[in-house]
């Protein structure tokens, strides 16, 4: 016998929050990109890889946990802030 899933609606502010989390996180692709300029071709690679992947997190958790989409655009800057700023020197990158 199969069961029946039962799916929880999202709140319309749960909505707006986890929106909110998105375009926060779309807001941060330039700087990525732009850190081409800094990194080598493989660095700026781990990077975009890297913002793929938060951005298809932030998707996931849209539809699951709406609320935790705040968190990505967090994650998404602190991983450009250590990878730009902080491991620069001391990879050698630089234009």
């Amino acid at each position: 016998m199969a069961d029946v899933v039962q799916v929880r609606r999202a709140h319309p502010l749960e909505t707006v929050v986890a929106s909110f989390g998105i375009l926060l996180t779309v807001a941060q692709l330039p700087f990525y990109v732009a850190a081409g300029v800094v990194a080598p071709p493989w660095g700026a690679l781990v990077l975009s890889v890297a913002w793929v992947a938060l951005f298809t997190l932030g998707l996931r958790w849209f539809r699951d946990h709406p609320t935790w989409v705040l968190l990505v655009p967090a994650l998404a800057a602190a991983v450009w802030i250590m990878s730009v700023t902080v491991v620069e020197p001391y990879l050698g990158w630089g234009p």
